[in-house]
């Protein structure tokens, strides 16, 4: 019997759907996918398994507001954090940020809606808003760096706008 094609798009979302976080049209893609590949459902039900075995890890209480915030402020050395960009329906890619000599940013865009230059902005956790540049996006996707002078523990947000286009916001911190 052959495998139904899709199978390499389908375990590309197999980690978000076994975390129940995949929605839209992803996710129906997905479903109809799984109902005709036994090769996914399997590797669905043991990512399903290791997720579970990870969320039984975690503490049954959210911790106070700012904790993150505070512990980060705390540390020396440096570290290393990714947030998702989402469009207000789903995830479209990754910012990552780096405490070090020098501190930087990484911003990975896989699938805004069209092509153009995104004015990426820093807003730090008192509001403070920092222009950080222009992110090329070609056919949705794209990636961009820069160096930062913010602290990240002080970094709450990267925010990429484009005229006509609904903003990406990649949020560290609440």
């Amino acid at each position: 019997m052959t495998e139904p094609g899709g199978c390499a798009e389908t375990g590309d979302l197999i980690p978000e759907l076994a975390a129940d976080t995949l929605t839209g049209a992803e996710r129906a893609a997905a479903l109809r996918h799984l109902a005709a590949c036994a090769r996914c459902r399997h590797d669905l039900a043991d990512m399903a398994g290791l997720v579970d075995s990870i969320t039984a890890l975690a503490p049954p209480e959210n911790p106070p507001p700012a904790f993150e915030s505070r512990v980060l402020a705390g540390m020396t050395g440096n570290c290393c954090l990714a947030a998702a960009f989402h469009d207000g329906r789903r995830r479209v890619g990754t910012a990552f940020a780096y405490q070090g000599s020098p501190s930087w940013l990484f911003l990975v865009v896989q699938s805004a809606s069209g092509s153009g230059a995104y004015r990426a902005t820093l807003v730090r956790t008192d509001g403070l808003r920092v222009p950080l540049g222009e992110v090329p996006v070609s056919g949705g996707r794209g990636s961009w760096g820069t160096t930062i002078d913010t602290p990240v523990a002080q970094v709450g947000r990267i925010v990429l706008a484009r005229p006509g286009a609904g903003d990406l916001v990649a949020a560290f911190w609440p």
